[in-house]
């Protein structure tokens, strides 16, 4: 795959060495670029392509005129996005060896970099997948635990909504971040008003089997599987009389995500500690006391069965190797992006098996730097902040393999159209009406 050199002018970075101020408002969260930025899309152009028209059909759905996106500094009208998205993928059309895509972005995009961790555009690279796992339509002793759909009690309060109606309210928590709970009436016939609590806990679910009047349940499956296809989001269950069953994130219990590692510290050495080795500790100790450990996340996903491929919140399909997950509150969601980062490669043992350590973590003989366009769709519980990034890396035991490991920095760019093209599109759109 051939490089191309890409250019943007804009101001200079922070100076080094001293130290950075934390990120204050959603408007400092990009930076305007101003270096040499080597593009070499590893996954290819018609890959590329593909992951592009999967977004503008997303987009196609939306209404776009009563929508923008927050580039940092800059609002951009939706509508206007997608008409630069739309001359994007033409650009990719007529030329499969990116020359032309590139060139667009030269003339017509200016390059904002994250404000990032130590330094601009410093992310930490994670990597998220869909588990494959089995399953029960009823209990068993092997398959005791429930995957639930999104409970009917489970009520949503938009911040955001407030804070337009009362514009100094001191809120505790960012709009950006929804409350959620359930109501709770009056049942000896007193004159109490409902009112809102929080709704359930992972233990309340699990262990006190709060839900179990409402029959939410989907299937049954192993309790270590059922959490770590919470943390992920989505996965696939192979049921026992032979269907499939696909599910997709349809709502959280709105508790704080708890990340076991910290939990785990004691029993896991630190250096040893990834996704891998948090399962095969659970699965290594009495059944209550993994219970115990996982209860410690309070968080809980519910599900819904899907028709087609997974889909990122945003509403587009997740691209193995293409989508990210960001902080919504922070970035644009249904954007292109690009991203440095580097993937593993595993030690093999002579008969072919990937050599793993006592924890059960696979060696990881080196890490080889890639960089290629990625789709920013997704969000999720632990990706807060300006230096967090979540990559799609697939489905299956491969794509486990490589998201256990991913633990790496990088460094995420945006692209976000010029005044000029903007001014350009909406002449065009003019014309169109007209």
């Amino acid at each position: 795959m051939r490089k191309i050199l890409l250019t943007i002018a804009a101001f200079a970075l922070l100076i080094s060495g001293c130290a950075r101020a934390p990120l204050s408002d959603s408007s400092e969260a990009l930076i305007s670029y101003e270096e040499t930025l080597e593009i070499n899309d590893d996954l290819g152009w018609n890959s590329l392509h593909a992951a592009i028209e999967n977004l503008i059909k997303t987009w196609e759905k939306k209404n776009r005129d009563e929508m923008a996106l927050r580039f940092g500094p800059h609002m951009v009208p939706a509508s206007v996005y997608f008409a630069a998205l739309e001359g994007l993928l033409l650009d990719l059309r007529l030329d499969r060896s990116g020359g032309r895509f590139v060139w667009s972005l030269l003339n017509n995009f200016d390059v904002y970099v994250v404000y990032g961790n130590e330094e601009p555009g410093d992310v930490l690279v994670t990597s998220y997948y869909d588990p494959i796992i089995k399953g029960s339509p009823f209990p068993t002793r092997k398959y005791s635990q429930a995957v639930y759909r999104k409970p009917k009690d489970l009520v949503t309060i938009r911040l955001d909504r407030y804070e337009e109606t009362f514009p100094r309210a001191q809120w505790v928590i960012k709009a950006e971040q929804d409350l959620r709970g359930r109501v709770v009436r009056a049942t000896n016939g007193g004159m109490k008003p409902p009112r809102i609590v929080p709704y359930y806990s992972r233990h309340e679910i699990d262990v006190d089997q709060k839900l179990g009047s409402q029959k939410l349940e989907i299937a049954y499956v192993d309790p270590v599987d059922s959490f770590v296809m919470q943390i992920q989001g989505a996965g696939t269950i192979h049921m026992t009389n032979g269907k499939k069953i696909s599910l997709g994130y349809d709502g959280q219990n709105g508790h704080k995500y708890v990340a076991l590692e910290k939990i785990l510290a004691a029993r896991i050495p630190k250096e040893a500690i990834n996704m891998q080795a948090i399962e095969n500790y659970l699965r290594s100790v009495p059944k209550t006391e993994a219970q115990e450990s996982m209860d410690q996340n309070p968080s809980y996903v519910f599900f819904k069965k899907l028709d087609g491929p997974s889909k990122a919140s945003f509403g587009s399909s997740l691209m193995p190797g293409r989508t990210i997950a960001t902080d919504r509150g922070l970035f644009p969601k249904g954007t292109l992006a690009f991203l440095e980062f580097s993937e593993p490669r595993f030690v093999q043992e002579e008969s072919g098996k990937i050599k793993r350590d006592e924890y059960g973590r696979p060696y990881t003989g080196s890490w080889v730097k890639k960089s290629r366009f990625v789709i920013d769709a997704d969000t999720g519980g632990a990706i807060r902040g300006s230096g967090r990034l979540d990559l799609y890396w697939g489905k299956g035991r491969v794509a486990a393999r490589v998201a256990g490991v991913m633990n790496q920095r990088g460094r995420l760019f945006y692209f976000v159209p010029k005044p000029s093209y903007i001014e350009a599109l909406g002449r065009s759109s003019r014309l169109k009406n007209d």
